[in-house]
């Protein structure tokens, strides 16, 4: 543990979706400050081409704060507000619902690089598999 660097923690509940989609792809992007109107966000980048869902959690900077052992191993722990999830049909549209992002909230992800994609490969909803 003490050998890890520039670590982040932040445990919290989803609170605000937009989109009724699943992606193809997903980013997901911490929030550094809360967002203003995070409905209005979610909507906002919900609303560009070929994006299908869009989440954004709050961090319980309470609950997340509280000191443990592992984290006295490491000399700086950063916290953050959030997290931001988008899914999207292509890696496209994701690319351009983070440049929608970060014009419309800077303090979101926008000054960590590109983000890294994530690619779904295969998933099966289990409600509706019969595995007997």
């Amino acid at each position: 543990m003490p050998r890890l660097g520039n670590f982040v923690r932040g445990g919290g509940n989803v609170t605000v979706r937009a989109g009724r989609g699943e992606g193809a792809t997903a980013i997901v992007l911490r929030i550094d400050r809360p967002l203003d109107d995070p409905a209005g966000f979610a909507n906002a980048i919900a609303g560009c081409d070929g994006v299908v869902a869009v989440q954004i959690g709050a961090t319980d900077q309470d609950r997340t704060s509280v000191p443990t052992v592992e984290k006295g191993m490491r000399t700086s722990e950063g916290l953050f507000a959030g997290l931001l999830m988008v899914e999207a049909l292509d890696e496209t549209a994701l690319q351009a619902a983070w440049h929608k992002a970060a014009e419309l909230a800077p303090d979101v992800g926008g000054r960590l690089g590109d983000p890294e994609i994530y690619q779904g490969i295969f998933a099966l909803d289990a409600r509706i598999a019969d595995f007997n």
